[in-house]
């Protein structure tokens, strides 16, 4: 389109000299048979001078009404006369500018069109040449692009949303086959309960492979980023298998090359997914022969390392013409194959998916009835030598060490506006050896951290509180680090939210790492461990009281849907190891913590304010999850899940007095025990 006020001045140019009349009707005669709406325009009045034939099938008019209109009245925008005061420094330059521009046609409808404006000159008169293309298709193939996207985006909050509701039951289902499988059964109801619990785990991973591929198609999924050992990958990935194997009369070996870092950094359970999809398709794919793993370096700088995996079967094969589909989802080389070995289409799916994401490649070479060979290659991190060998040595010296024991020699700032929540965090982080700092806000936090009077080795941040959040401190920290060349400090999320979109969130705020609230001991102290220098990090000596065990008592025990006993066990053992009466001191401010929370979302609802529901409702969540008082978490999560809609919030806080009550008398219960 552009080329067209080129071309059009060229002939003009032409026609000033001998050939003019020549060139003039071979010009009119191209510019007639030109599928683009092609206009001449004279700029002061905007009429129409001179129009093609594809311009009057544009605007369904006659040439003969064409010519007696101005641009403006084909204006749908009223745009015309800003874009050609932009024009006139385009004079003598041979440029062009280029637009959408709606057309307004002759029944009032309206044509979305690309228009090219460009300038003509004949003798010392300059004019606006208007070249005009059909956008119809275009915008429709954006329409639907969109369309798909979002239909995408439903589609996995969907499926996220029905995993749950569905992996909540099943959990139940093969908790209690694990009971099961350990109590006096006969032969026959040992194979049942067994093929329970096969059928159940099957179905398990079914549902994630579902519910990750959905995550990847809408841009949803992220890697992680940990400290992991490639040989105790290898290792789980033999001890998985190498029983199946070995039951198919299978040779299992795995080898790597000599040499091979494997100290690393990067996404252990991803990779494990990887082997798992690929190992697991080679022993079900062969019936005699062997499957063998070799892993090799490829690549080797100094912050990381590419690695090549072969994945080596004798089974089936696979024929030429599938191998180039074979990536797809739901994709098998014939439905045969499904009723004969099972499986849903979906691992390799999702295993092209995550290398790909691994900034490596996944190939196959094949040959029906001799064998395959899946290969691929991923990108890792190298680990420090400094902290692998500090380490290394005191789990030498400790060899019964266990990361409850760990000591760190280190100054943590704890950054949590709830009390209930605070106290338990101080109470893990005081057991661990570490001092710590309290904060109440993000910006109390960020206030510290740039005060820069405190060296603190790591920070544990929660998302979601008044005055500055906790995302929106970190990214101003970073900024403010980036600003003064600091070593960023590390961030470990704590927060209520169990999406992946909110662990996406804290990582593109610049968080280091994310704890789910209510959280365990052995969960913060492996972050700590993971994200704390080796320096700071010495064994611990377990005092015999301490490790004395503690139990709520079968008397004070309520139904589960009231208190969660396990955590309200686990409260009762760190009061034991480290702050005597923490479990009576902390059912007496959450009490009093809940009490002020219900009036304040009671307030905020009755004023419309939604944010404010969502906020509290949050909170109350928050903190009920900590102590334990899981009909109160579940109220919390229901209103806050509902903020958008108020009637709903107001029906799901009808019932918070009563369920408040309930908890109150089980607490009340449990504090006279303790």
């Amino acid at each position: 389109m552009a080329e067209w006020g080129q071309a059009v001045q060229g002939w003009l140019d032409r026609m000033e000299g001998k050939q003019m009349q020549g060139s003039q009707k071979m010009c009119a005669g191209i510019v007639e048979q030109s599928v683009d709406g092609i206009v001449l325009l004279d700029e002061g009045l905007l009429k129409l001078q001179m129009v093609n034939a594809a311009f009057c099938a544009m605007v369904q008019l006659s040439r003969q009404k064409a010519l007696l209109l101005t641009m403006r009245e084909l204006d749908e925008g009223n745009r015309i006369t800003a874009l050609l005061s932009s024009c006139t420094s385009l004079y003598g330059l041979g440029k062009h500018v280029v637009i959408d521009f709606p057309l307004r046609r002759g029944d009032g409808t309206l044509l979305y069109s690309d228009l090219t404006l460009s300038t003509v000159c004949i003798g010392h008169n300059c004019h606006i040449l208007l070249t005009f293309r059909d956008a119809t298709q275009r915008r429709l193939m954006e329409c639907s692009r969109v369309q798909a996207e979002e239909a995408l985006q439903s589609k996995a909050t969907f499926l996220a949303t029905m995993s749950h509701e569905i992996r909540t039951p099943m959990n139940g289902v093969l908790g209690m086959a694990d009971l099961l499988r350990n109590t006096s059964l006969s032969r026959e109801q040992h194979h049942y309960v067994e093929t329970i619990h096969r059928s159940g785990r099957t179905l398990i991973r079914i549902i994630n492979d579902i519910l990750d591929l959905s995550k990847i198609q809408a841009g949803r999924f992220a890697l992680e980023l940990a400290r992991f050992d490639l040989d105790e990958v290898l290792s789980d990935i033999q001890d998985m298998f190498e029983g199946s194997a070995l039951d198919k009369g299978l040779l299992f070996s795995v080898a790597k090359s000599n040499g091979l870092p494997v100290h690393l950094l990067g996404d252990p359970h991803r990779l494990n997914q990887i082997l798992f999809n690929l190992v697991g398709n080679a022993i079900k794919f062969t019936e005699s022969g062997q499957v063998a793993i070799r892993v090799e370096l490829l690549e080797e700088q100094a912050w990381d390392v590419v690695l090549c995996v072969h994945v080596r079967d004798s089974g089936i094969g696979i024929s030429p013409e599938f191998q180039k589909n074979l990536f797809q989802a739901f994709c098998q080389e014939d439905p045969s194959i499904s009723r004969r070995f099972g499986g849903t289409g979906l691992g390799l799916a999702i295993t092209h998916r995550l290398v790909r994401m691994m900034d490596g490649e996944l190939g196959v070479e094949s040959v029906p009835g001799q064998g395959s060979c899946f290969s691929f290659t991923a990108r890792f991190g190298k680990q420090r030598a400094s902290d692998r060998e500090t380490i290394a040595a005191w789990e030498a010296r400790n060899p019964a060490l266990k990361p409850g024991n760990i000591q760190f020699d280190a100054h943590v700032l704890l950054v949590e506006d709830n009390p209930v929540n605070q106290e338990v965090a101080l109470a893990c982080l005081k057991l661990f050896g570490c001092q710590v700092t309290v904060a109440g806000n993000g910006q109390q936090a960020l206030d510290r951290l740039q005060q820069g009077e405190e060296n603190f080795a790591a920070v544990l941040m929660d998302c979601e509180m008044p005055v500055m959040d906790g995302l929106e401190a970190v990214r101003r920290l970073r900024i403010w680090e980036k600003q003064k060349a600091r070593k960023p400090i590390p961030v470990i999320a704590l927060t209520a939210h169990v999406l992946e979109q909110h662990r996406t969130a804290c990582r593109e705020a610049g968080m280091n790492d994310y704890l789910r609230k209510p959280f365990r001991q052995q969960a913060l102290a492996n972050l700590l461990l993971r994200w704390l220098s080796a320096e700071v990090v010495s064994p611990g000596i377990a005092q015999a009281e301490h490790n004395a065990s503690v139990r709520i008592s079968e008397s004070s025990r309520l139904p589960e849907a009231v208190l969660d006993h396990t955590i309200l066990n686990g409260l009762a053992e760190l009061g034991k190891k480290c702050t005597p009466h923490l479990l009576t001191n902390m059912v007496d401010q959450y009490l009093t913590r809940s009490t002020e929370l219900l009036a304040k979302l009671e307030r905020a609802l009755i004023q419309n304010d939604s944010e404010a529901v969502r906020l509290t409702a949050h909170t109350l969540k928050s903190a009920s999850l900590t102590m334990g008082v899981s009909r109160m978490a579940e109220l919390g999560k229901q209103v806050e899940a509902s903020y958008a809609d108020l009637t709903q919030a107001r029906d799901h806080f009808g019932h918070s007095h009563a369920i408040f009550n309930e908890a109150k008398q089980a607490l009340g219960r449990l504090r006279v025990l303790h």
